[in-house]
């Protein structure tokens, strides 16, 4: 009877986790099913288009004519571009100059709006207003107050200090458009590290204080260790933001003065629909999506520590 009442109890047991299996099974294809006109209009206009775009970078496309099968020819001629190798080089400069300078402010100032105190929504939604706003718009209002006699020169001569030609200067143009950049992108990250810091415990903080810990020590050893990876995501999607530049230095300086602000993307572009060697460009963006790839995967192997990466 024994027997009976187990083997009863293991086919009921199977049964049910049988059952479960194919629910779990039904809701997945459910999901899937509600997911697959976005994940079809995904790879149509992402995946493919970046497919399409490894292939080209082994042709010599000029759109009026049929593509031609020229190998690693554009590869090779881009190690042997002497205008590729400034936008790269502006391109890094650029990156230095936004990553570390976002990251810091933004930083701050969620660490400033991280407080109950009255109106802190509404400086928040202050911070986060240029990140919407399209890239055009504030390059146009920025150009403008990067003029000769402009609002920023009229408050250094107010200073006692001369005018600067920003972007017509080459010292100065790309320093000029990386301070729109940050301007515009640091309410982005501001809100990353605001959410983070939102989700650290109180008891947390309270158990450092009580331990004798000032701000500082509580900070470096407490906070700033919880939001390790807020900082590792920061840092990974400015750093490809910074990579991607273009609609800035085309509003504002359309690549000059003499290349000063030719970024990789901008030199793409150029190739592409002023030169109209579409291969070239193609691979131009191949090696600047291998670029940021490396980029990424070196960032995330520092930030994370002994942390597994994978």
């Amino acid at each position: 009877m024994s027997d009976i009442n187990i083997n009863t109890t293991l086919n009921t047991t199977q049964i049910v986790a049988r059952s479960r299996r194919a629910q779990r099974r039904r809701q997945a294809l459910i999901a899937y099913a509600f997911l697959a006109p976005s994940l079809v209009i995904f790879l149509i206009f992402r995946h493919l288009p970046a497919l399409a775009s490894l292939i080209l970078g082994f042709f010599d496309w000029s759109m009026l004519a049929p593509p031609q099968f020229v190998g690693l020819d554009n590869y090779i001629n881009l190690f042997h571009d002497a205008v590729f190798w400034r936008s790269l080089g502006n391109t890094a400069l650029f990156t230095v100059m936004t990553v570390p300078t976002d990251i810091l402010i933004s930083l701050g100032l969620a660490l400033l709006i991280n407080q109950k105190l009255p109106g802190m929504r509404i400086f928040r939604m202050a911070y986060f207003i240029p990140v919407v706003t399209a890239t055009a718009i504030v390059a146009v209002v920025w150009r403008w107050l990067y003029q000769p006699s402009g609002l920023i020169n009229e408050v250094l001569q107010l200073s006692g200090l001369s005018a600067i030609n920003w972007l017509s200067d080459p010292r100065f143009a790309l320093p000029a458009i990386a301070i729109m950049a940050v301007w515009k992108h640091v309410g982005f990250n501001m809100l990353i590290f605001l959410a983070g810091l939102q989700s650290i415990p109180a008891e947390i903080e309270e158990a450092a204080h009580i331990d004798g810990a000032g701000r500082w020590a509580t900070f470096s050893s407490v906070i700033l260790p919880l939001l390790r990876p807020v900082i590792l995501l920061a840092v990974i999607l400015t750093t490809i933001g910074s990579f991607q530049v273009f609609d800035a230095a085309y509003v504002m300086t359309n690549g000059g003065p003499v290349y000063a602000t030719t970024t990789l993307v901008f030199y793409a572009y150029q190739q592409a629909f002023d030169q109209y060697s579409m291969g070239y460009a193609a691979a131009i963006a191949f090696v600047l999506f291998v670029i940021i790839l490396v980029i990424s995967l070196l960032q995330r192997l520092i930030l994370k520590g002994d942390e597994d990466v994978y």
